[in-house]
């Protein structure tokens, strides 16, 4: 859950988007996947949205029960790929920080987007952050990196730092190293633990539009999320059930 908050939490250059599209519905029912510990799903639940929130990962789950305190969130933890929530009327669907590109290749994809469809009312809206004009990058070659990120808790620090992106045919791979600093200097993280490896499928606004017309979407105008701070500027693909 550290590692979540440290390398996700602080990200809020998109939050003013998802609450300008959750306000076109004021009231209305938001679909979050991927919410983690609820970076989005809390802001959107505090404006007045009853946000159901889906996650594979019950730890973080766990947390974000904690935080949602008495807020309007439902909590599911799943596979947004293979969602049968019983309740079909929401008016938008959240995708950010390219959760749609952790999904896999077009196939998995599809069956994404044909869930969220399905879970959509009509004129609802299924809103993706993705990324896609990247360049290669490596700490070990000399390039620039994004700065690291850390944080101090009881009494340790936690480091993490994306030493390397490597752009590939159908695939960005991110590398980060991650580093506990305890009393008096002393590593805590045993070697094993020290790189995480992120996988995205590489995909580009038109794909997303086209296959999401195969499976009964209309695409919308884009939306840009502009860099900032470290972290990847993204596109963001609507599109209407």
């Amino acid at each position: 859950m550290i590692w979540h908050d440290l390398e996700c939490g602080g990200y809020d250059i998109d939050l003013p988007l998802w609450l300008e599209l959750a306000a076109a519905a004021p009231g209305a029912s938001v679909l979050d996947v991927g919410c983690g510990t609820g970076r989005v799903a809390l802001p959107l639940a505090r404006a007045g949205n009853p946000v159901t929130a889906v996650d594979m990962d019950a730890t973080l789950l766990a947390e974000l029960a904690r935080r949602a305190a008495a807020l309007p969130v439902e909590i599911v933890c799943g596979d947004a790929r293979e969602l049968n929530l019983p309740f079909r009327g929401f008016a938008l669907c959240v995708a950010a920080l390219q959760t749609i590109q952790l999904f896999g290749g077009r196939r998995p994809r599809a069956r994404f987007l044909e869930s969220a469809r399905g879970h959509l009312r009509p004129g609802g809206t299924l809103a993706c952050a993705i990324v896609s004009e990247l360049e290669s990058y490596s700490l070990a070659d000399g390039d620039e990196t994004p700065p690291a990120d850390y944080v101090r808790r009881n009494g340790r620090v936690y480091v993490s730092h994306a030493t390397a992106m490597r752009v590939q045919a159908h695939t960005i791979e991110v590398k980060r190293w991650r580093l506990v600093i305890g009393e008096g200097g002393r590593r805590d993280l045993p070697e094993p633990e020290a790189v995480e490896v992120l996988r995205l499928a590489r995909l580009t606004a038109t794909q997303l539009e086209r296959e999401g017309r195969a499976v009964g979407l209309t695409p919308l105008s884009r939306r840009t999320i502009p860099e900032r701070d470290g972290y990847l500027g993204s596109e963001v693909v609507l599109l209407r059930a």
